[in-house]
């Protein structure tokens, strides 16, 4: 089964920690804007998520799991995102099980505020890469294959209340889910993606 997941996470660690290393090069110089201002700040999300798929079609169902989400904060709240999410179901229709391993990266927003007293960090991100599926049942021109690989984008955003200096909780995040997948029909799939979880901060 060919994959493009090894390129997409090369590209996108390399971002990351090119990204960290210019911003620590960036606050040690006096002819750079104040350390508050340009310093990197890396987060790890780790959330449970729940997936409504095919919610524009009849033939919806619920697929639950997790993800795990990396973000380099660089620059006026501008930075960037990889994020891998696993999703499961064992009964699609007709007793067919979907499992899917979903790997995205691109750009994110955040904005510091307040929740009421609590300080909160509002996200959103538009994020692409690719859909894995396995142990199921994807149709193509060939014949059915129980394994598939598409196109993956993911837009949507969040709400992260502080706990500490390097702890938040992620009260929500709500995604649009589009994957590229054979199905029989459009090959497309558009899914409702819910998550609440724990963000650790550097």
């Amino acid at each position: 089964m060919a994959t493009a997941r090894g390129p997409v996470w090369f590209a996108a660690l390399l971002l990351l920690l090119g990204a960290s290393h210019s911003g620590a090069a960036q606050s040690v110089s006096g002819t750079f804007p104040a350390p508050a201002e340009r310093r990197v700040v890396l987060s790890l999300a780790l959330t449970f998520d729940s997936a409504g798929a095919n919610i524009t079609t009849s033939n919806s169902f619920w697929l639950t799991g997790g993800s795990a989400e990396l973000n380099a904060s660089l620059v006026r709240g501008f930075g960037l995102t990889a994020s891998i999410t696993g999703l499961h179901t064992g009964n699609s229709g007709s007793g067919v099980p979907v499992n899917l391993i979903i790997e995205t990266f691109g750009p994110s927003y955040s904005l510091q505020s307040r929740f009421g007293k609590i300080p909160a960090t509002f996200f959103v991100h538009g994020l692409l890469g690719e859909a894995n599926g396995f142990n199921g049942v994807y149709p193509k021109s060939t014949g059915p294959d129980t394994s598939a690989n598409g196109l993956a984008a993911k837009v949507g955003g969040g709400l992260d209340l502080k706990l500490s200096h390097h702890v938040s909780v992620r009260l929500v995040e709500a995604n649009w889910l589009r994957t590229q997948l054979p199905n029989s029909t459009t090959n497309v799939q558009n899914d409702v993606e819910l998550g609440a979880g724990i963000v650790f901060r550097k």
